[in-house]
C-alpha cells in the first residue's frame, strides 16, 4: 500500500470525530509514538516548538505550528489600533513609485533566497509523497518587504510581544512602551478554518524568524480592512509592566527576530541605492511593463541600476552549511510530526 501524508481536511474531520489512531506518530528523526498516548488527526501538542508536516496538494507539505487544543485560534497584535486596518502594500502613506521600488527589492530578495544554502536543502526534503513547499512571498512579508500579506501566528504570547512594543526603525530593535505615552494595543483573535484558503501556513522553514515567530499569514484583496476580518478584537491599555513582560519574555524580540548573517544581507537589499538589472527584467516581464518607464522611475528617486547581486561570501555559505548540519538539520526535524 502506498502511504500518503494526510491532508489538513483529514487531520481536522478526524479531530472531530475523535477517532483513536492505530498506529503512530512519526518524527523525521525517526523517533515513534505509543499508538494509546494520541489522537488521530492532528497532533496536539503543549510544546511551543513543535510542527506537523501537512499535505497542501501538488504533492507538497507545508509545517504547521502544533496547537494545545482542536479549535487553533490564529492571533494579531499591533500596539495601535488602525481604521482601517491595510496590508503593508496598500497603505496611504507609501507612493506609487516606492511600491515599485520596494517590489523591485523583493525580487531581488527572493532570488537572494533561491540561493540561500539551507533553503536548497530543505527543497530536496520528501515525507513519503511530498516535498516542502516555499512561498517566497509569504517570507518576504516577515523581513519587511510590502506584500498583500498579514502577519498572523497561533501563539497569543507572540502577538502580544508586537502589541506591548514598538520597533524603532533607526535602530532597528523594538523598546518598551511607557505608561507615560498614554497608549492602547490591540489582539485580534481568529478561529484557523483549514478551508479558508487565503490563510496561509507559513510554519518551520530554512529561515528562523518565521519558525520562531510560528507564523501564518492571510491574503488581503485590495484595500481589504482587517477589522472586517477577525471575529474578535480586544483593545487594552499599554502599561510599562505589561511592555516589559513581554519585552523580557522574548529578550527584546530576540527570540523572535535573531541576528543573523541573512539579515543582514536582507539590510543591504533594502538600504542600498541600486537596483539589481535582472530584478527589473523579471518585473517588467512579470507585469508587462516597458524597461525604460522603471528606469525612469528609479532615477527620479536617485537609484542606479547595477548587475551586482547581494549573496553569501564563500565564507559565509560554508559557515551556515556547517551549523545546519552540526545543529540546525537535527533540531529542526525532531519538532517534525507527521501522519499518514
Amino acid at each position: 500500500m502506498i502511504r500518503r501524508l494526510q491532508t489538513i481536511e483529514q487531520l481536522m474531520a478526524e479531530n472531530i470525530l475523535l477517532i483513536t489512531h492505530p498506529s503512530t506518530i512519526k518524527a523525521l528523526n525517526n523517533k515513534e509514538y505509543p499508538a494509546n498516548d494520541i489522537l488521530k488527526g492532528l497532533v496536539l501538542n503543549n510544546s511551543n516548538n513543535e510542527f506537523q508536516a501537512v499535505n497542501i496538494g501538488r504533492n507538497k507539505f507545508k509545517l504547521i505550528p502544533t496547537s494545545k487544543n482542536l479549535n487553533i485560534f490564529l492571533y494579531r497584535g499591533q500596539n495601535a489600533y488602525y481604521e482601517p486596518c491595510l496590508s503593508s502594500i496598500d497603505r496611504n502613506n507609501i507612493s506609487k513609485e516606492q511600491k515599485i521600488i520596494d517590489k523591485l527589492k523583493k525580487i531581488e530578495f527572493i532570488e537572494f533566497l533561491k540561493k540561500h544554502p539551507v533553503i536548497n536543502e530543505l527543497l530536496k526534503l520528501k515525507i513519503l509523497d511530498c516535498s516542502f513547499d516555499f512561498n517566497f512571498e509569504e517570507l518576504a512579508q516577515h523581513y519587511g518587504f510590502l506584500t498583500n500579506h498579514i502577519d498572523l501566528t497561533n501563539n497569543e504570547d507572540i502577538a502580544m510581544f508586537f502589541a506591548t512594543t514598538e520597533y524603532v526603525l533607526e535602530k532597528r530593535t523594538y523598546r518598551i512602551i511607557t505608561d507615560q505615552e498614554n497608549r492602547n494595543g490591540v489582539l485580534y483573535k481568529l478561529i484557523y478554518n483549514f478551508s479558508n484558503k487565503r490563510i496561509n501556513i507559513i510554519g518551520a522553514q530554512a529561515l528562523e524568524r518565521p519558525t520562531l515567530q510560528r507564523a501564518f499569514s492571510i491574503n488581503m484583496l485590495q484595500k481589504e480592512d482587517f477589522n472586517k476580518i477577525s471575529s474578535h478584537k480586544k483593545q487594552f491599555k499599554i502599561t510599562t509592566e505589561l511592555s516589559k513582560k513581554y519585552f523580557d519574555m522574548f529578550d527584546g524580540g530576540k527570540k523572535l527576530m535573531p541576528n543573523n548573517s541573512l539579515i543582514n544581507k536582507v539590510y543591504e537589499i533594502q538600504d542600498k541605492k541600486t537596483i539589481l538589472k535582472d530584478a527589473i527584467k523579471i518585473y517588467v516581464k512579470e507585469y508587462n511593463l516597458e524597461y525604460n518607464d522603471i528606469k525612469r522611475i528609479l532615477l527620479n528617486n536617485d537609484y542606479t541600476i547595477s548587475s551586482k547581486i547581494v549573496k553569501f561570501t564563500k565564507k559565509e555559505s560554508q559557515k551556515i552549511t556547517k551549523e545546519w548540519l552540526k545543529n540546525g538539520k537535527e533540531l529542526l526535524y525532531k519538532k517534525i510530526k507527521y501522519r499518514y
